[in-house]
């Protein structure tokens, strides 16, 4: 098994960890997902930055916990 500690900070980039854990098909989704939800945040008009930024922020977040717990 990976370390935890590692897989952790190699989800900084998003998804990067699970393909590390050979869950390639979810770290690729979790790229997309994430990096869509990025190119939407700058799209987003004024007023609703705040709330995409949140849902981007907790879907970079879930994915480096799941990778962490899988890694354990």
């Amino acid at each position: 098994m990976k370390k935890p500690g590692v897989i952790g900070l190699l989800s900084v980039v998003p998804g990067l960890g699970l393909i590390i854990l050979s869950e390639v098909r979810q770290g690729l989704g979790v790229m997309v997902i994430v990096a869509l939800l990025a190119f939407l945040v700058e799209l987003a008009p004024w007023e609703i930055v705040n709330a995409a930024s949140c849902v981007l922020g907790f879907a970079w977040v879930s994915q480096l916990y799941y990778a962490v717990i899988v890694a354990q």
